[in-house]
C-alpha cells in the first residue's frame, strides 16, 4: 500500500509539473517568447547581439537623424558635447548634440556578482548595442525641431545644480530645464517662447527609445516590456511582439505614466498632472521600440509662451 501511494505521488507530481508549464504557455504566451534569447547579464546580452540604428520616418513624431550603423559605446560617450549627471544613485550625461538623456548607470547595482563588476547601465546612445534613451522635444507647426546642438547654462547636473538647455529656430526660443533628485527621478521643464512676428503651433513631447535586445525575460509573474497607467488602470497587456506584429498602440484615458519595465529596472515618463496629453507605443523596426507622450497643440501669438513638464524615472 505504501509503495503504491509513493508511486501515485510521483506520477501526480510529474503530471502537475508538466501540466503547469503547459498551462502557463497557453494562458500567458508572452512568457514563452521564442524570438527573444534569454541572457543572464547585460554584459552577456551586449556581447551576443549586434548594434542597431534608428530607421528614419514612419512614426507619428517623425525621426531625427540618427546613426544608421553600429556605434561604439565608449566612443559615443567620450564626445565632449555632454553635460555630466551626478547624483547619489545615478551617474551619466546629457547629450547636447540631441538634447537627450542617453547615458545613465545605476551606482548601487552591478551587472554581475563578480568583484569589480561594472554598474548596471540603463541608458546608452542611439546606435549602440544597448540603445535606450529619453528625449524631450517640441513639434512646431507639426514639424520636429531640426537637428542641431543645444546650449547649456551649467557644467554638471546634480541635485543642487539644475541645468537648462536652450536653442533658437525660426524666431522661437526653446528651453529644457533639467533637475534631478537624490534617487532616480529627473524632471524636465519644457518652455517655448515665440519671439517672432507670426503665430506658431507648438506641442512639447517626450519619448523613451530602446532596443528589446537587452530586455529581461518576460515572465507570467513579472511583466517585462511596454507598460503604463492609463485612465487610472495599469496596462500590462502590451509586449514587444504585439507592437512588431500588430502595429502601434494608443492607450485611452488620462496618462498616469508610460514607459518600459524590465524585471528589476524601470524607465518611465510621467506627464504634468491634469494636462492634456496622449501616449503611444510603437515599433520602429530593427528591434527598436518607442514609448511617447505628446501634449495637445497650443497656438502661440507673437510674444506668448507655453510651459509643460515631464518627470523621467530611470532606475530600480
Amino acid at each position: 500500500m505504501n509503495q503504491r501511494n509513493v508511486l501515485l505521488a510521483v506520477v501526480l507530481s510529474a503530471v502537475l509539473l508538466l501540466g503547469w508549464d503547459a498551462l502557463v504557455g497557453y494562458l500567458y504566451p508572452g512568457a514563452r517568447n521564442p524570438g527573444q534569447q534569454r541572457l543572464d547579464t547585460p554584459a552577456e546580452r551586449v556581447a551576443a547581439t549586434p548594434a542597431a540604428g534608428l530607421p528614419a520616418g514612419g512614426t507619428t513624431l517623425g525621426a531625427p537623424g540618427r546613426p544608421s550603423g553600429p556605434v561604439d559605446l565608449k566612443a559615443a560617450l567620450s564626445d565632449g558635447s555632454r553635460v555630466p549627471i551626478d547624483s547619489p544613485r545615478v551617474a551619466g550625461s546629457i547629450n547636447l548634440a540631441t538634447g537627450s538623456i542617453d547615458d545613465i548607470v545605476l551606482k548601487d547595482y552591478r551587472e554581475t556578482v563578480e568583484e569589480g563588476s561594472d554598474p548596471v547601465r540603463l541608458f546608452a546612445p542611439a546606435g549602440t548595442p544597448v540603445q535606450q534613451f529619453a528625449e524631450f522635444g517640441f513639434l512646431t507647426n507639426g514639424q520636429r525641431l531640426p537637428a542641431g546642438p543645444w546650449q547649456a547654462d551649467g557644467t554638471r547636473l546634480t541635485p543642487a545644480t539644475p541645468v537648462t538647455l536652450s536653442k533658437q529656430a525660426g524666431g522661437v526660443t526653446y528651453r529644457i530645464r533639467f533637475s534631478i533628485d537624490r534617487n532616480f527621478m529627473i524632471r524636465a521643464e519644457q518652455r517655448v517662447d515665440n519671439t517672432g512676428a507670426a503665430g506658431v503651433v507648438v506641442q512639447p513631447y517626450a519619448l523613451i527609445n530602446r532596443t528589446d535586445r537587452t530586455a529581461s525575460y518576460d515572465q507570467w509573474v513579472a511583466h517585462s516590456g511596454p507598460m503604463g497607467v492609463f485612465g487610472g488602470e495599469a496596462n500590462y497587456d502590451i509586449d514587444y511582439s504585439t507592437l512588431s506584429e500588430d502595429g502601434p498602440v494608443t492607450p485611452q484615458g488620462q496618462v498616469g505614466w508610460t514607459g518600459f519595465t524590465d524585471i528589476y529596472w524601470l524607465s518611465a515618463l510621467v506627464p504634468q498632472p491634469g494636462s492634456q496629453a496622449s501616449a503611444g507605443f510603437r515599433s520602429l523596426g530593427n528591434r527598436l521600440f518607442r514609448a511617447d507622450v505628446i501634449y495637445a497643440p497650443v497656438t502661440l501669438a507673437p510674444g506668448a509662451a507655453v510651459h509643460r513638464s515631464h518627470q523621467l524615472l530611470a532606475g530600480a
